[in-house]
């Protein structure tokens, strides 16, 4: 008689032979007794709760929250990107990105509340509405500013049939200069999500420029 431990992982209810495939192949699991002594790779504790207000860079914790508002980007490609902006009652905003997310949709509409775990990796910085909003400007502009002066420069090279791109690549090799690559890439029209913004942004700075 056929140890219980000894049984075929196939057998066990909802598994079936083609799913037994997938247990042996991706999880060693071969018997009941495998699956029973496969233990979880790492324990999380979920009851450490937190206002968005509260959260702290580096720190585990779960938030009860609510959808605001969710809007879905395309990027190259296929890729999307789906965003959703969860509030609770500290008043503050919590901002949540997955790749792919379409499928979130149907799930994170706004008004529903639900429970959200995990860890801020990026720098917390607080302040106001205010200061914020200005901040985006700032960093449409100055992305703006980094795309007209890339393309300027490969009209230059091209008129002097240089290669504008190991012009550019040599001139961020100078770290004394302090700056990123990003947007210092000439070629074709750029676009994005962003785009109304960084138009809005250039023509604050031509405004006040002629005002002056």
């Amino acid at each position: 008689m056929t140890n219980f431990f000894d049984t075929s992982i196939e057998f066990l209810k909802g598994v079936g032979p083609q799913r037994a495939v997938l247990f042996q192949k991706e999880l060693k699991i071969f018997t009941f007794g495998d699956l029973i002594q496969h233990y979880p790779f790492r324990y999380e504790d979920r009851t450490n709760l937190k206002t968005i207000a509260q959260l702290a860079p580096g720190e585990m914790a779960t938030v009860i929250a609510e959808v605001a508002t969710t809007k879905t980007a395309k990027l190259r490609g296929k890729m999307g990107l789906f965003e959703a902006r969860f509030h609770d009652a500290s008043r503050s905003m919590l901002i949540g990105k997955w790749f792919h997310g379409d499928y979130l949709k149907q799930v994170l509409v706004p008004g529903v509340r639900l429970a959200l775990y995990g860890k801020i990796e990026a720098p917390l910085i607080r302040t106001n509405i205010e200061t914020a909003e200005m901040v985006k400007y700032v960093d449409n502009c100055w992305h703006a500013l980094k795309i007209g002066f890339a393309n300027e420069i490969g009209n230059i090279c091209k008129s002097f049939s240089i290669d504008a791109h190991d012009v550019m690549k040599i001139f961020c090799e100078d770290k004394k200069l302090n700056i990123s690559p990003a947007y210092l890439l000439p070629g074709f029209a750029f676009g994005g999500s962003c785009l109304r913004s960084l138009r809005l942004a250039s023509a604050v700075v031509v405004v006040c420029a002629r005002n002056e």
